[in-house]
C-alpha cells in the first residue's frame, strides 16, 4: 500500500515508525520559491472547499488545522490562523455561496518565509529520522533512474522514457474552475440528485 498529498503526507513519520520497512519519498523543487508557488497555487485553488457549500458535503479532513502535523511546528513559527474565521469569510451574492477573502500567511512575504522554513523543517526532520535506504529526495526532473534505483527495480526501457508532468498549473486551475462552477450551482446539484 501506498499514500501522498495532503492530509497523509504531513503523517510522513509516524506512518514510517508504523511501517519499518516503508519506503518513503519526498519529492521536491528546483527551488523553494518554486515549490511555494506551487504549494500557493494549489492551496488557494482548493480554499472553495474550505467554505459553504462545499464545507457542507466534504466536512473536516480538508481544514488545514494547526493540531496537524507538520502544521504544529508551523503554528509555533508565527501567526497561524486557518480561514475558519469571520474575518477572511465573505458571503458571496449567492446566498449559499462564501468566498474567502485570502489566507494572510499564503498572501505574505513573511508568510511565504514561513511555509518555505518549515518545508525545509519537514525536510530535514525525514533525513535525520530515517536511514538513506528507506528516504529519496527526488525531484521528478531527475527521471525514472532514482526512483527506480530506490524501488530496486530494473526496468531499462522505463528508465529511458520521460518522467510524466501532471498537475500543471492549468490543470491545477481547471479544477478550481470546476470547483467555482459546482459551488455556484450548488443548488441545481442537489435538486437533481433528489
Amino acid at each position: 500500500p501506498a499514500t501522498l498529498d495532503t492530509p497523509t503526507n504531513m503523517y510522513a513519520l509516524p506512518l514510517a515508525k508504523l511501517r519499518p520497512k516503508a519506503k518513503v519519498l519526498m519529492t521536491v523543487r528546483d527551488t523553494p520559491e518554486v515549490w511555494f508557488r506551487s504549494f500557493h497555487d494549489v492551496m488557494t485553488t482548493f480554499y472553495p472547499l474550505k467554505v459553504r457549500p462545499m464545507k457542507w458535503v466534504l466536512p473536516g479532513p480538508l481544514e488545514m488545522r494547526e493540531d496537524g502535523f507538520p502544521w504544529v511546528h508551523y503554528a509555533k513559527m508565527g501567526n497561524w490562523r486557518s480561514a475558519r474565521g469571520p474575518s477572511l469569510i465573505k458571503q458571496g451574492w449567492l446566498p449559499w455561496k462564501q468566498k474567502l477573502v485570502n489566507e494572510p500567511l499564503l498572501m505574505s512575504e513573511s508568510g511565504k518565509d514561513s511555509f518555505i522554513e518549515m518545508h525545509h523543517w519537514f525536510q530535514e526532520q525525514l533525513i535525520q529520522t530515517l536511514p538513506e535506504e528507506r528516504l529519496l529526495i527526488f525531484n521528478v526532473k531527475q527521471g525514472w533512474k532514482p526512483l527506480l534505483n530506490f524501488l530496486n527495480t530494473d526496468d531499462p526501457e522505463l528508465e529511458q522514457e520521460d518522467f510524466p508532468h501532471g498537475n500543471t498549473r492549468e490543470s491545477i486551475a481547471a479544477a478550481g474552475t470546476v470547483l467555482q462552477v459546482a459551488a455556484t450551482t450548488f443548488p441545481l446539484w442537489v435538486s437533481i440528485s433528489l
